[in-house]
């Protein structure tokens, strides 16, 4: 007893020493259990923020290569040099997708490619495609394993080519695994002597090490490759390379890429386990040695946290760079949209400091009018974590301007490393002003910068559904310009433009605003009046129109007249169609041409038969030359006095095939209209310069001396270049020739008549003012013009004998011409009685139906011949 009474205290002692020895071991190992826990979960969180810095760089090179794909046309044929310096374009500016890139159609059949290293790019059967196809055919953008170009190894990314909406195409782009920002960026990260960190592709390849020469090539343990295809983020412990390692892991959610670190166990656990070690040696004097223990332990884990903060941090530095250095503003916002954080490029784009938006909420940033549609954005990104959105909206600058910003936004609230909405933005004001630009030019008329067709159209269909609505009218208007091709011709074409500059205001003065006045093509206006009340209303418009028109223009020292034939559609009910009323009111135009110009018609049903009647006879006409239909016949001219035949009236007759002989005035404003005028005219002068020839052989003297042809004042640009060629086929003496022109063309532009005229005269042409009196008041320019003969018009010789005033004109024409040395010949004479008061008032010669009608030219032969018989030819 005494000696268990001696040791008791040795015994108390030893077994309080060895209980707390065993309390000290238990919390030992308690302690160092929950410091590597933590220790794992330090590593961890830092796995998770690589993979979060690994994302971002594969987001940038989606959307740079999404960017480039959208933001021009590709043809899309092998070979295009077009596409194939895109494609190299692109390569060589890239900061990422350096090293190649490829157009490949649907099928996966190549169509361009470019390499920027003679290893070209990877075969089409290396395995590492397979992810990338997949991910395509998810409908998303594809990433693909390492893949080799030779002893290259690279990797793709691919996004689909859109064309109006539709895939045609991908774009598959490529980066050097081993020679990039990524690469660089891993290989400088360390942890201890045997920590390095690793990027690893869906199929175990390595993208990016710390170890460079590992890239390219495949992790074949089972364990990490469980940990690629699970895609969470973890910690394990195994055996790579013979070596016992701890790898931490955590997928970057693109591509079934995994961020891993790899560290001996050893130098991992090593800190910990030192302190365990020490503990455990220690327990003899259990309080001091726990002491020591617990500061060796506590120096050991500060010191542990410290240096993965200090890893930690400078990982956050170098993003911090990277946002600082994107040419893109990267802003992150809170699910409410308040501003976290902004780039440093925000003070390059809009001018604000990176702090100064902190705090605030973004859409106050916005223009009023797009608001709504960036809080559908964000509504949207928050339903759908992870899937990017896009959209275009109206940001303010720091000094007021507001300027288009293309933005990309992205929920990463669930990501611990980010925490936030990231919206990528860019400036795109520049763009979307070309865009305007081209829609301008595509939907507006160069020249006058009315609406073109197509514009104009469009709006003419929305009037209508909107009038169909409300059960109301509206009118078309077609409004084409009279004379304006013999100024154009005659002018010059700057002038006719600034002629038409000038029409196209006044149009748009003669309408409300609310109405469209557009230009179709050359001289072809339209004018689209809203909510009328009836034909009288939109008839109003059309006379303002007209009168507006006909004021003078003065064009570069040329005072030139226009006069414009309008036609008038209006809407009937809820069926009218946009084409139909434009149609009618194009129908109605060209009537009102036939009826005179210068005037307006509404458009009636009958019309529409009238326009194919007439479109037939316009296609006939084209066939009449080719087909020897058009034929001359001749009326004689005679002297008054002595009755005998001086001259004779070349007159175009046209057989028609089925509608038999038409007259003149049938097809000759028709051919005027269309510019068929021209060839007919000519081929006029030529056959009657023929056959006066003829005549001047067969009948010598006894022969009409001169043959008249009518002339349409669209001929006068080539008249004396025609005249001059035809007489030279022909052999017609000039002085034979008498060019018949009415007076209303001649004065639609004096000038250049006069300036044609005098070249005809010094050619020995001689030269008629026809139906003269009838048209515009001419007295003043008559004296200049070189002129032989006035024809003074049958209107005025009907009337002799019956009416006073007539014979006062005629007397008034005939005393005119006297003065002026100009020869009168009257035209319609059909009675003695018309004859007898023409020679009472000097009149010499004079043509009509008492003398004879136009007859063929064997029937004029045999006049000819007659006259020569009974002695009347002089």
């Amino acid at each position: 007893m005494s000696l268990l009474r001696r040791f008791a205290p040795l015994l108390v002692s030893v077994a309080v020493v060895a209980a707390l020895g065993a309390v000290g071991l238990l919390a030992s190992q308690g302690a160092n259990a929950k410091a590597e826990a933590m220790h794992r979960r330090d590593r961890a969180t830092l796995q998770t923020t690589l993979a979060g810095l690994g994302r971002q760089y594969a987001l940038f090179a989606f959307k740079e290569e999404s960017d480039f794909a959208s933001t021009a046309p590709w043809s899309l044929q092998p070979g295009d040099k077009a596409d194939l310096a895109r494609l190299q374009s692109y390569v060589s500016r890239s900061a990422i997708l350096n090293y190649g890139a490829a157009l490949v159609s649907l099928n996966k059949t190549p169509i361009n490619f470019y390499a920027a290293d003679p290893a070209g790019l990877p075969p089409a059967s290396d395995a590492g495609y397979t992810p990338l196809v997949q991910g395509l055919l998810a409908g998303r953008p594809g990433l693909s394993s390492v893949m080799h170009a030779g002893a290259i190894p690279v990797v793709g990314f691919g996004v689909p080519v859109m064309v109006d909406g539709q895939p045609k195409a991908v774009l598959v782009a490529f980066f050097r695994a081993d020679k990039t920002a990524l690469q660089t960026y891993v290989s400088q990260l360390h942890y201890g002597r045997t920590g390095k960190p690793l990027l690893v592709d869906s199929g175990g390849g390595i993208v990016a090490s710390g170890n460079p020469s590992l890239i390219g090539q495949r992790i074949e343990n089972p364990e990490i490759l469980h940990a690629v295809d699970t895609q969470r983020a973890g910690f394990l412990e195994t055996t790579l390379n013979g070596k016992k390692v701890a790898l931490s892991h955590a997928p970057l959610g693109i591509g079934g890429w995994t961020s891993m670190t790899e560290q001996t166990v050893s130098e991992f656990y090593g800190p910990l386990q030192s302190g365990r070690t020490l503990i455990d040696l220690t327990l003899v004097g259990v309080l001091a040695v726990a002491a020591l223990a617990l500061a060796v332990f506590s120096h050991t884990r500060h010191t542990a946290v410290k240096r993965e903060k200090d890893t930690l941090r400078r990982s956050e530095e170098r993003f911090q760079s990277l946002a600082r250095n994107a040419f893109e503003i990267i802003t992150l916002v809170d699910a409410e949209g308040t501003i976290l954080y902004d780039s440093a490029a925000i003070e390059r784009v809009l001018g604000f400091h990176p702090e100064e938006r902190v705090g605030q909420n973004g859409f106050d940033f916005v223009h009023p009018d797009d608001q709504h549609r960036a809080r559908d954005i964000l509504e949207r990104v928050l339903e759908e974590p992870g899937v990017p959105a896009q959209l275009e909206v109206r940001e303010m600058r720091r000094d007021g301007e507001w300027r288009w910003i293309e933005i990309g936004v992205t929920n990463l609230l669930d990501d611990p490393s980010v925490g936030a909405i990231v919206a990528n933005q860019r400036d795109i004001t520049e763009r979307r002003a070309f865009q305007e630009q081209l829609t301008r030019q595509a939907y507006h008329d160069a020249l006058t910068g009315l609406p073109n067709r197509a514009m104009f159209q469009n709006r003419l269909e929305v009037a209508l559904a909107r009038a169909a609505r409300r059960q109301r009218k509206i009118a078309v208007l077609f409004v084409d310009l009279d004379r304006f091709k013999i100024i154009n011709d005659s002018l010059g074409h700057e002038v006719g433009d600034d002629l038409l500059v000038t029409i196209a205001h006044r149009l748009r003065n003669a309408v409300r605003d609310e109405d469209t006045v557009g230009r179709l093509s050359g001289d072809e206006f339209t004018v689209l009046l809203e909510e009328v009340e009836n034909d009288f209303e939109a008839a109003m418009v059309a006379q303002r129109i007209i009168d507006d028109v006909r004021q003078p223009v003065d064009l570069g020292g040329h005072q030139v007249f226009v006069g414009a034939s309008v036609g008038i559609a209006v809407s009937q009910g809820g069926e009218d169609r946009a084409e139909d009323l434009l149609r009618d009111a194009d129908l109605a135009m060209y009537r009102a041409k036939e009826r005179g110009r210068s005037r307006y018609e509404v458009f009636e049903m009958g019309m529409g038969a009238r326009a194919r009647l007439r479109l037939d006879l316009e296609t006939d006409l084209r066939r009449a030359l080719d087909n020897n239909e058009l034929v001359l016949h001749y009326q004689p001219e005679v002297s008054l006095r002595s009755g005998r035949i001086i001259g004779a009236e070349a007159l175009v007759r046209w057989e028609h095939p089925t509608r038999g002989l038409l007259m003149p005035d049938q097809f000759i404003a028709l051919a005027e209209e269309s510019g068929q005028i021209v060839p007919l005219g000519l081929y006029v002068m030529e056959k009657a310069s023929v056959q006066a020839a003829d005549w001047q052989k067969r009948f010598g003297i006894g022969a009409p001396t001169r043959v008249s042809v009518n002339v349409s004042g669209r001929q006068l640009p080539t008249l004396v270049g025609d005249v001059t060629r035809m007489l030279g086929r022909s052999g017609l003496d000039p002085r034979a020739l008498v060019l018949e022109i009415t007076e209303s063309v001649v004065m639609e532009d004096p000038e250049s008549a006069i300036s044609a005229f005098e070249a005809l005269r010094q050619m020995g042409v001689s030269l008629a003012i026809d139906d003269f009196g009838t048209g515009y008041s001419s007295l003043s320019w008559l004296k200049h013009f070189p002129i032989s003969t006035l024809k003074l018009d049958k209107s005025f010789v009907q009337g002799l004998g019956v009416d006073p005033a007539d014979r006062a004109i005629a007397q008034s024409v005939l005393t005119m011409a006297a003065c002026l040395d100009v020869a009168v010949t009257a035209e319609g004479i059909e009675t003695a009685e018309q004859a007898a008061e023409l020679i009472a008032l000097g009149c010499i010669s004079g043509q009509g139906y008492y003398y004879a009608r136009p007859e063929p030219p064997d029937e004029m032969e045999r006049l000819i011949g007659e006259s020569v018989l009974l002695g009347r030819v002089s």
